[in-house]
């Protein structure tokens, strides 16, 4: 099936989007580092154990109100409020949860495959339910 994944802001957006990547060879914009290097697509334990920050380029991924559903991811200066929970789930795929509160990023539900792409990934209570618009590769 389609796989979608999170996009840095680029090209004027000011959020993170969906959109698709080419798994072998990503552009830039789909390169996310969470600061440690691991050679396996397999996440190691220790980033599931502890909040990391998910960097693009030098600025981090984070939310103004990481406690209100629909606030968009965007990028900042890295700090420490700046922090996700990565939280595996039994299909092999993590949510991105913020990591004081229980929203995780998120696409528009009901938008899968190529009509995701371009949506703003937002804050949603995602592990109160089994959603595929939640989870992430």
């Amino acid at each position: 099936g389609e796989e979608n994944y999170l996009i840095a802001p680029h090209e004027g957006k000011a959020s993170a989007t969906v959109d698709h990547c080419d798994y072998s060879n990503p552009e830039p914009k789909c390169v996310w580092k969470v600061g440690l290097t691991f050679t396996s697509w397999e996440f190691p334990k220790i980033l599931t154990e502890h909040s990391v920050y998910i960097k693009w380029v030098d600025a981090c991924l984070s939310v103004q109100q990481p406690d209100v559903k629909g606030d968009p991811g965007i990028l900042q200066r890295c700090d420490s409020s700046k922090m996700w929970k990565i939280v595996s789930t039994p299909c092999g795929q993590y949510y991105l949860k913020t990591s004081d509160t229980d929203q995780t990023l998120h696409w528009t539900h009901g938008n899968q495959g190529q009509k995701a792409r371009g949506e703003r990934a937002t804050l949603y209570p995602c592990m109160t339910g089994d959603y595929g618009n939640c989870k992430w590769r």
